[in-house]
């Protein structure tokens, strides 16, 4: 009797899971999940250090690393490196793949440099091909380690995959790397029934943080202002620092033709698209 066919092992790493905090690289990971699953090929893990603790996964696993101290900010994320190699020692990978640009990049490429693993970082936005302009602050030192050993997974990576050709540009001029391929954003044809009608809606789908500069869409809703049948809608979780929500909640509240929806689920976010 022929025995099983051994599956590759496949560890998405990414310090956020869908279940905590939906964005989109988590969202693009869900739906990679979704086709792993469904062609029974792969043993999959997720190793992350934030998800909600109810959550029950399907087809995969899920491997949570944080520790009750563990960092907090994103430029801390270097601190999560022993937890992370453990974690990847006991899994043991054939593939690594990862969708956003941070320390988990690089503490993922030193472990592929030195397992027979292979890295595959695919980019989750313009800012991770640039080169980074560190901000005076006190939490500068901890964000230029964090920044150098992300750095590293960008020039040790063994596939790197870009949303765009642009991106792919700047990569190649700024790091030196050639993208292995471009793969646009995925997400299943929307089955919701297209219905325009009045007011006019001008929709924004996205989590607010400064990256994303929400104030610039709040100031174009506060131009129409005066203008009758037009609505401006915002949906997306608020992030950020809350001194910076509290300014940008004010902003919002300046605007009577803008309403804040904050997180959605993705089938409301269809509906209203629709």
């Amino acid at each position: 009797m022929a025995e099983p066919t051994k599956k590759t092992k496949i560890c998405i790493v990414m310090p956020g899971h869908w279940s905590d905090v939906m964005g989109g690289a988590q969202y693009q990971a869900a739906r990679l999940i979704e086709a792993l699953i469904a062609s029974g090929q792969f043993d999959i893990y997720y190793v992350t250090r934030n998800v909600e603790p109810s959550y029950k996964p399907e087809g995969y696993t899920v491997i949570n690393i944080r520790k009750p101290f563990g960092p907090l900010k994103k430029g801390y994320l270097f601190l999560d490196a022993l937890p992370l190699l453990k974690a990847l020692n006991e899994i043991k990978p054939d593939v690594i793949y990862t969708r956003i640009g941070c320390a988990y990049t690089g503490i993922a490429a030193y472990y592929t440099e030195r397992n027979h693993c292979k890295l595959v970082w695919h980019v989750s936005s313009d800012a991770n091909t640039m080169p980074d302009k560190l901000r005076l602050s006190r939490d500068i030192i901890p964000r230029f380690i964090d920044r150098k050993i992300f750095e590293y997974g960008i020039t040790h990576a063994t596939r790197i995959i870009a949303q765009t050709k642009s991106q792919a540009k700047q990569l190649k001029n700024n790091f030196g790397r050639e993208v292995t391929e471009v793969i646009a954003n995925f997400h299943p044809i929307p089955k919701e029934k297209i219905a325009k009608g009045n007011p006019i809606k001008v929709v924004w789908v996205a989590n607010l943080k400064k990256l994303k500069q929400p104030e610039i869409f709040i100031r174009l809703a506060k131009d129409f202002i005066s203008i009758p049948n037009l609505e401006f809608i915002m949906i997306g979780a608020m992030q950020e620092t809350p001194h910076w929500k509290a300014d940008i909640t004010s902003l919002i509240r300046s605007a009577n033709n803008l309403k804040y929806l904050g997180f959605t689920s993705q089938d409301k976010v269809n509906a209203i698209l629709a």
